[in-house]
């Protein structure tokens, strides 16, 4: 009898301790979901603290500049507690002060922060709000100043975004500016912009005319000569590609039918080619192009495939969008202006989705590249692996959209 209740009680023994180390990997998870749910809030209560008491300079902010922001957390389930876990975020201020002695705030780079439970940590109570008020460096005037998509950590726990910043709306986690808090100094003559006041402004903006827009290509060309007529495009057109690789044809082809120019052997004729004798001087570059759109066709000359490539795009970028399929016919040449233009997608602050970045470097190839995709995701100078397999993704660069 003895033995059978030392076996049994070694059993139980053996199963709490098994039950135990399995809360202990599960617990760091279960408080990370938790802290998820928080919600957050700014306010903006003074952007120029200096002016009202607060000794800036001593507090060592630069220009003795500050301004004073409250973060709220609303808690709206169970109570959560524990000690080891810490929320990131991106603030573009220095923060100098935290005057809530249960948290500590950390820079850790560039701007990215983050809280801490201190010691004196109480835990966030359930259906409460907790106040962590913060002084900044200088002054933050804009509601962009605040970014979304703070995340929670725990232990070897998978993070995760705290769901009310998990968003492109800011009016989600930011209090609207109250009082003079847009202006940076109390003689600041900037005009607060409200729906009202860019009513005023947009105004004395005025819509140009279709016929302002005819033979008008974006970016413009170096020169451009537009005729009195103009072709119909609305039989589709039988486009002559063979001067391009085959990706970059199909993306033509993708454009053109996306503007609803159908392809049709027997429609309107575009023909390319590659003639990079045709081209002197600040011309004789790779991107360059000559444009000749006629009664009876268009023909795309090209320094390289790359300018065929921007030729085939001044063509569409002259469809009305109104539905109409009438072009300016014109004579135009081009080359570009500066050695790399690009667009900057900074993905490691604002944590942009899989499928906006999957989009942009279609879009980008598409337009012959054109992207910096800039991840600085790990603090460390490497990229994820998903990022390195994709070398296109990485850096690209384009003349004409």
């Amino acid at each position: 009898m003895n033995r059978f209740k030392l076996n049994a009680l070694a059993a139980m023994t053996a199963t709490l301790g098994l039950m135990g180390y399995a809360n202990a990997d599960t617990a760091p998870q279960q408080l990370v979901d938790k802290l998820s749910t928080l919600k957050v809030n700014y306010k903006i209560l003074d952007n120029r603290a200096a002016e009202h008491g607060v000794d800036c300079a001593k507090l060592g902010a630069d220009w003795a500049s500050c301004n004073k922001v409250m973060i709220t957390l609303t808690n709206t389930g169970d109570q959560i507690t524990g000690q080891d876990w810490a929320i990131y975020f991106h603030s573009i201020r220095q923060i100098l002060t935290v005057d809530n002695s249960q948290f500590k705030i950390t820079h850790l780079t560039g701007d990215l922060h983050k809280i801490e439970p201190t010691e004196k940590f109480a835990g966030f109570p359930a259906n409460q709000v907790v106040e962590i008020p913060i002084t900044g460096e200088y002054w933050q005037l804009f509601a962009t100043d605040f970014m979304p998509r703070w995340y929670a950590t725990s232990g070897n726990a998978k993070p995760k975004v705290l769901k009310n910043t998990d968003t492109e709306d800011i009016n989600e986690y930011l209090t609207q500016f109250t009082g003079d808090n847009w202006q940076r100094t109390k003689d600041d003559n900037n005009v607060l912009m409200t729906p009202e006041s860019r009513f005023v402004k947009n105004a004395a903006v005025k819509t140009l005319a279709a016929a302002d827009l005819r033979g008008q290509i974006i970016p413009t060309p170096l020169e451009v000569k537009i005729d009195q007529q103009d072709v119909d495009l609305s039989k589709g057109v039988a486009l002559d590609l063979s001067a391009l690789p085959q990706s970059g044809a199909e993306a033509v082809q993708q454009r053109f039918e996306l503007l609803g120019l159908t392809l049709n052997s027997a429609g309107f004729p575009i023909k390319t080619a590659i003639q990079p004798a045709d081209f002197k001087g600040d011309l004789a570059l790779s991107g360059a192009y000559q444009l000749k759109i006629g009664e009876q066709g268009a023909q795309v000359i090209g320094f390289d495939p790359a300018g065929v490539f921007y030729g085939l795009q001044s063509i569409l970028s002259l469809v009305p969008t109104d539905g109409s399929k009438n072009i300016a016919t014109l004579d135009a040449q081009d080359a570009p202006r500066f050695e790399y233009r690009g667009v900057f997608l900074d993905v490691g602050r604002n944590f942009k989705t899989k499928a906006l970045g999957n989009t942009t470097h279609t879009i980008m190839v598409l337009i012959n590249g054109g992207v910096i995709i800039y991840s600085h995701m790990l603090a460390n100078g490497k990229q994820p692996s998903d990022l390195r397999q994709k070398p296109a993704l990485q850096y690209f660069s384009f003349h004409t959209l």
